[in-house]
């Protein structure tokens, strides 16, 4: 009997790969989102060894003219601060590749209507659940992994330039909650479609949730104009000496998940203020908001009535 539950959990994933990368749509946001972060780093490793060169020929000429040599620009930062553009990429870009591969891992069953078959070969409705997340969680974690690869990379390719062990301890603590709040959305996006009755609906509630998690909140929160929103450093502005600000930010910081991830990447990549231990409140909503949607997304799929699983439209 468990060999047959793993038999058919294997094939439905093995299933899910296939038509999730069939999907020129994914590719796309993939391929995009790919591209971002090398784009990052790249910008990042170019900023740097540019100033690293005027540097060195800079030192050179004062050396021979017996001037003093001023400390180098680079070391006068974080070199995790060249990465900081990256929490936009993992916020927006990131964000919207979960929520696509989310849909299009449940949708692409009802609309094919292969779904009354599978509920034959099923003896669990877990079992199909289980296998869509732990898709979802896997092509997810990958993604996240070549960012991580590539950061590695620039650092390599920076000799004047190394990570002790703390930052490199921060990188894959930035890595893992970009994970984390990427899932919360894609997640989410597939409770969404296996429960909602119209596709309109099961694609657009999770795009809503996160337009008004991304602009709309940190404009009631801190006055923060949503094109600021997606600026790394705008977001770290204070709350404004305000009673409403004040009321309003002590009420929405634990649901804030876009304005907390922005902080815990601005510490972690350390571009902004540093704050040790990280607050509660940051890290906890997004731990708190991506085990909801992981509970969400096992239970509406669990419960999905399979045999007439077709959106109604």
């Amino acid at each position: 009997m468990a060999a047959l539950r793993l038999s058919a959990t294997s094939h439905i994933a093995t299933h899910s790969l296939k038509t999730l990368f069939g999907e020129k749509t994914v590719w796309l946001f993939i391929l995009l989102f790919t591209v971002l972060v090398v784009l990052s780093a790249y910008l990042g490793w170019s900023a740097n060894t540019t100033v690293d060169a005027i540097y060195t020929d800079a030192k050179q000429y004062l050396l021979k003219a017996g001037n003093p040599v001023p400390p180098n620009p680079v070391m006068d930062s974080s070199p995790l601060s060249m990465l900081r553009n990256l929490s936009v990429y993992f916020g927006l870009i990131g964000v919207l590749v979960a929520i696509v591969m989310g849909y299009q891992l449940i949708a692409e069953d009802r609309k094919s209507g292969v779904l009354p078959l599978i509920a034959t070969r099923l003896t669990s409705r877990r079992e199909y659940a289980c296998a869509k997340v732990g898709v979802f969680s896997g092509v997810l974690a990958l993604l996240t992994l070549i960012s991580l690869l590539v950061c590695g990379l620039v650092f390599v390719c920076l000799p004047s330039i190394s990570l002790s062990g703390s930052q490199l301890r921060q990188l894959f603590e930035f890595h893992f909650f970009a994970y984390a709040y990427m899932a919360t959305f894609g997640l989410f996006a597939m409770g969404c479609t296996a429960f909602a009755k119209k596709q309109s609906i099961a694609l657009l509630t999770p795009i809503s949730l996160w337009l008004i998690i991304t602009f709309i909140l940190p404009s009631l929160m801190a006055n923060v104009n949503p094109t600021a929103a997606i600026n790394p450093i705008s977001t770290l502005v204070p709350v404004p000496d305000s009673a409403f600000f004040t009321i309003v930010h002590g009420y929405l910081a634990p649901i804030a998940l876009a304005q907390n991830f922005d902080a815990i990447s601005a510490q972690l990549l350390e571009y902004g203020p540093i704050l040790s231990p990280l607050p509660v409140i940051q890290w906890g909503s997004l731990i708190c908001a991506f085990t909801l949607s992981a509970l969400f997304a096992v239970e509406a799929i669990g419960r999905m009535r399979m045999e007439k699983g077709a959106f109604n439209e």
